[in-house]
């Protein structure tokens, strides 16, 4: 039953990719992944159909769900980023969406079908998720006419649906720069904009261009709701409510709740009056749903009835119960339903909060890291936060591999690379705890779960000099193809990083002797299989390129310097080397690094990643481009004449980053591209001559 329940799932998302309809697809990619996962910054209802629904994702872009949440799809067409913490829809025009994203705001006219960046400010209007909560107002009736607040302070407004933008006030940052705007609430005559901030509450008067302070000492404003046809304002007051009848002059408070900060609020005001708050609350990364009906006098906790969807996202097998909030809104046709969303998933109340249900089907949002296939067809995918997942029916359905349910405390955090060795039946993969602040090897079984950790001889602390991040994380790992007991691992920083060198398997490591002249690394390590003790090392940065070790790893030289920023390598049976590169170029090697040419530039993305070599062709070379925070050019190009001319497949994925990670298929000849945002699809790579 669960399996048919997540074919369905999966039917209906191919049908619905980028189309911003439920229809037909005519490319050949299919959905071959997993939801949920990750975080939804904004759940928005239209007021004007019952039933539509917009979800956004920190990483994947925007879905739209026409039956409460039931399903959802992508909208992401025309999307410049994908990173969305705030959603607002006209309430005049159902047709008119506006979303805040960290590189601007954007429009559709169409219901989310296109978007169009409204980028004529120079880059002033950006928002970031958790700060702007609801920053944006759009008018009752006009729906050109927009209030935002922004990142920095600022406060915009447009009577031209964006064309044209004046700023607020003479005061350009009403709280001071980059103090970022957390909600906006206009009146119902649009005479009082009330601007809240993380130090306090102002009113503007949109007639005199003056503002006035509400508070005369800070107060923590996360959020607030104004209830239209009164004059009655709710604003979040940290672990408490605030309640005013006449805009702000004098206020009430409600009783402090349970545990932690409130963040966001929104209050249903029934026909005969009845007023329903809810609130959502942190407590680091713990969070949940309060709700009063008695303007906060009592406080009722509804994490309870939690029926989690194990069978879309495999992780809530160790993963349960409310998290860290995200957003949270009464629906406006049915007073019973609330929706929910935090950083694992969205949920739906439809009694009041007696009982929730997850509703992700449609909306996958994990971010990825590595992708392989073991002789006998089995998925494994290494995540951000989901851990390690496996698929044995190629990707129709998932299970938790590690964590699950037995082995989950200490072991959750961001898996990064991924070994498979079929000889052995072992699985060997690099994590980063949430809980420790050190970097781990696992060992893992294939068939009966049983993981052992690995920390002896590596550093015990993250390095923090000349990483890639803030911190140095293990994300190159390549094992001897003719010893399989000799595993090197990359890992980045200059304060205890280098290359690492187990020849028992992974079970314990040591530093090589020898280290590349630069040890800031991503992805890129690989072994010659003709002569194994050759070794090639991709860095990055300042003394960045290709370094070569032709003796096991005791010492190194210079053998590519074209590009200073390598983010991946690959190598075929017979030896060739293929090097992804910043600027979206691809060079290889043919004579073990003596030589490089360039292959390809391609004109998408900011970066070359992900190439992947078909075992069954080597002549046959994917290659993925990637745009990174979150932007949304990410390509996938295919050759089959060793690099001299170019294809892209991209066409029917859904508008994204990039690629991660791609892994062949053999037996199937298929194609699996785990995007760095929004889960796995999977191609038939005999198509890809059909389309030539």
């Amino acid at each position: 039953m669960k399996k048919i329940k997540c074919l369905l799932s999966v039917v209906f998302l191919f049908a619905a990719i980028q189309t911003g309809h439920a229809q037909v697809s005519h490319n050949e990619w299919r959905f071959a992944g997993w939801m949920g996962g990750g975080a939804y910054p904004a759940i928005v209802p239209d007021p004007s159909v019952e039933g539509r629904l917009y979800l956004s994702s920190d990483v994947a872009g925007i879905w739209r769900s026409d039956n409460r949440g039931e399903n959802w799809y992508f909208i992401n067409a025309g999307l410049s980023n994908l990173n969305i913490p705030l959603l607002a829809v006209a309430p005049s025009d159902s047709n008119v969406l506006y979303a805040g994203s960290v590189t601007g705001l954007m429009r559709s006219d169409n219901a989310g079908r296109s978007w169009r960046l409204l980028d004529v400010t120079a880059g002033k209007i950006t928002f970031s998720k958790e700060q702007n909560n609801h920053a944006i107002w759009v008018d009752e009736v006009d729906p050109k006419k927009v209030y935002v607040g922004t990142k920095t302070g600022q406060i915009f407004f447009t009577r031209n649906g964006g064309f044209e933008w004046q700023s607020m006030g003479r005061d350009f940052y009403p709280f001071g720069q980059n103090i970022p705007i957390t909600s906006l609430q206009l009146n119902q005559d649009g005479t009082k904009l009330f601007v809240s901030s993380s130090i306090g509450l102002k009113r503007f008067d949109v007639s005199e261009g003056s503002w006035e302070n509400i508070f005369k000492t800070p107060v923590k404003v996360q959020d607030m709701k104004l209830v239209q046809n009164t004059q009655t304002l709710y604003i979040v007051a940290e672990n408490k409510i605030g309640i005013s009848n006449d805009y702000g002059a004098t206020w009430t408070y409600s009783n402090t709740i349970p545990k932690g900060e409130i963040t966001h609020i929104d209050v249903n005001r029934s026909v005969d009056g009845q007023i329903k708050i809810s609130a959502a609350w942190r407590n680091g990364w713990e969070g949940g749903v309060l709700l009063s009906e008695d303007n906060g006098s009592s406080w009722q906790n509804v994490e309870h009835n939690l029926h989690h969807d194990e069978v879309g996202n495999p992780s809530r097998t160790w993963m349960k119960g409310f998290s860290r909030p995200n957003d949270l809104v009464w629906d406006p046709f049915n007073p019973d339903i609330l929706y929910f969303t935090d950083t694992w998933g969205v949920w739906r109340s439809n009694d009041n909060g007696q009982s929730w249900y997850e509703k992700i089907n449609g909306a996958p949002n994990a971010s990825g890291s590595d992708i392989k296939i073991s002789k006998d067809g089995i998925i494994y995918v290494a995540t951000m936060d989901q851990g390690i997942l496996k698929s044995s029916d190629g990707g129709l359905f998932y299970e938790a591999f590690v964590p699950n349910a037995k082995l989950f405390n200490g072991i959750a955090g961001h898996f990064w690379r991924i070994i498979l060795d079929d000889e052995s039946q072992n699985i060997l993969t690099t994590v980063s705890p949430w809980s420790k602040d050190r970097s781990e090897v696992m060992i893992c079984q294939y068939k009966e779960v049983s993981c052992r950790i690995i920390t002896a001889g590596l550093p015990p602390q993250y390095p923090q000099e000349n990483t890639m991040w803030t911190k140095g994380y293990p994300r190159a790992l390549a094992i001897d193809p003719k010893n399989r007991e000799r595993i090197y691992l990359g890992i980045d920083g200059d304060d205890g990083g280098g290359l690492f060198k187990s020849e028992d398997g992974g079970t314990t490591w040591s530093k090589s002797v020898g280290q590349p002249g630069s040890l800031r690394i991503y992805n890129g390590l690989v072994i010659d299989p003709m002569k194994p003790k050759i070794i090639y090392w991709a860095a990055f940065g300042e003394n960045g390129g290709i370094y070569q070790s032709d003796d096991y790893g005791v010492t190194w030289k210079n053998v590519f310097n074209d590009s200073t920023m390598i983010f991946d390598l690959a190598v075929s049976s017979r030896g060739d080397v293929y090097a992804a590169t910043a600027g979206s170029q691809i060079y290889v090697t043919n004579n073990k690094g003596k030589n490089w040419r360039l292959l390809n530039k391609f004109d998408s993305g900011s970066a070359c990643e992900a190439v992947t070599i078909d075992p069954n062709n080597e002549e046959r070379i994917f290659v993925g481009t990637v745009s990174w925070n979150e932007n949304s050019d990410g390509h996938i190009y295919f050759t089959d004449d060793g690099g001299k001319t170019w294809q892209d497949i991209s066409h029917g994925l859904p508008r994204s980053q990039g690629p991660a990670a791609m892994a062949v298929n053999p037996k199937e000849n298929t194609l699996y591209v785990l995007l760095y945002s929004g889960s796995v699809y999977k191609r038939n790579i005999a198509s890809l001559e059909k389309v030539k």
